[in-house]
């Protein structure tokens, strides 16, 4: 950008072959998101009603996977039931901390699977996970681990460090 122009580095803007539009009319703002529970998902029509009416512009769902083999049919299953969502969805797995290794990450390069939520229920077998070749195999889409706690575990690591919760 210069001066109120868009200024490219490669082609001159009035030289390329494309429609042109007035957005000056237009308002860019962060899209607002929530997080939906896979098995609690609405229809489209109450998804209209609940998210789409109070400003919800995209949903993250986190899809339960057991095993990495049953990775794919638990997003076709999902992509199904959202085909015609007035909502922009994001599909996102959740997994036991022993399903994590570097054969599901390739796995979800392949289906652009963003984030990956994480059900930890020993801290100590966290350690004993081949990082480094889940790291490798994770790029260069590397995915975001999102940890979820049991409640026995945090309460358990919490009384070793004298906190009660």
């Amino acid at each position: 950008m210069k001066d109120d122009q868009v200024d490219s580095i490669h082609n001159l803007v009035n030289q390329l072959k494309m429609m042109k539009q007035n957005l000056e009319n237009f308002i860019m703002s962060p899209v607002t998101t929530t997080v939906l529970n896979e098995s609690k998902l609405p229809t489209s029509q109450s998804l209209y009603e609940q998210h789409v009416l109070k400003g919800v512009g995209m949903i993250l769902i986190p899809v339960k996977v057991a095993y990495v083999y049953l990775l794919i049919p638990c997003l076709e299953e999902i992509r199904k039931r959202l085909k015609e969502s007035p909502l922009d969805y994001l599909l996102a797995i959740k997994v036991a901390q022993n399903t994590i290794s570097p054969k599901l990450m390739q796995r979800c390069i392949k289906e652009r699977i963003p984030a990956v939520f994480v059900e930890i229920t020993d801290l100590d077998e966290l350690k004993r996970l081949p990082w480094s070749w889940i790291r490798q195999f994770s790029f260069p889409y590397n995915s975001i681990f999102i940890p979820i706690f049991r409640q026995e575990t945090a309460n358990d690591k919490g009384r070793q460090f004298g906190i009660r919760l």
